[in-house]
């Protein structure tokens, strides 16, 4: 489509197109046109679908999610992931805590964002989730300690006033909650609820976000 858009233009018969046909390829390029080109504009369009005001707890916005790194993982294998790796920014690292990759890859390309951005503990706009909020509901050791030993913030709270740790499951996720135990002077709710004071808060915590 953009290799197409830069045909019409070069031969000038974009203008000679149908009215209709010349609005819908000036719409598309006026959403996908931009650094990285029309591939990562696309990625980071569909990637912006996981910054969620739903605290990530249910089966719905875990379906959710799974949905959207499908597609990215569509788009990475389509191309998208060149440009995305040399046009790197500071909510690179949150995408690459989730997006389905080999812990060899997610390491390499995780130590290279780290150390060219400083999107460590940024939060994302809507959700406030950090990446290491983002490897603690993903469940990956890997990323969690990688993020830690490039020092991520363990007490950051996200919209609904959540650590990272908030999100695991005390009886599975033994060695995360290890890591992740946040420090004295930080927040979040307890490290071990019944599944029905979870769901409990978790509609609370939507219904406030919606206020």
């Amino acid at each position: 489509m953009e290799q197409a858009k830069k045909i019409l233009d070069d031969n000038n018969v974009l203008s000679i197109l149908p009215l209709s046909q010349r609005l819908q390829i000036e719409a598309t390029h006026a959403i996908l046109d931009g650094e990285g080109g029309y591939m990562l504009r696309a990625f980071n369009l569909v990637a912006d679908m996981l910054d969620d005001i739903v605290p990530f707890e249910d089966e719905e916005s875990q379906l959710r999610r799974k949905a959207t790194l499908e597609r990215l993982d569509v788009l990475w294998k389509d191309g998208a992931d060149t440009p995305f790796l040399s046009h790197l920014n500071e909510l690179s690292i949150h995408i690459l805590a989730l997006i389905p990759l080999s812990q060899d890859e997610r390491k390499k390309h995780l130590d290279k964002a780290i150390s060219s951005k400083p999107g460590l503990n940024n939060p994302w706009r809507r959700s406030h989730w950090t990446p290491l909020h983002l490897a603690a509901q993903a469940g990956n050791q890997l990323v969690v300690e990688i993020l830690l030993a490039h020092g991520a913030n363990k007490n950051a709270k996200d919209l609904h006033g959540r650590t990272p740790s908030s999100y695991l499951n005390c009886a599975e996720d033994k060695s995360l909650l290890a890591l992740l135990q946040p420090n004295a002077t930080g927040g979040g709710r307890p490290k071990c609820e019944s599944p029905e004071v979870q769901s409990s808060r978790a509609s609370d915590d939507i219904k406030l976000a919606m206020i």
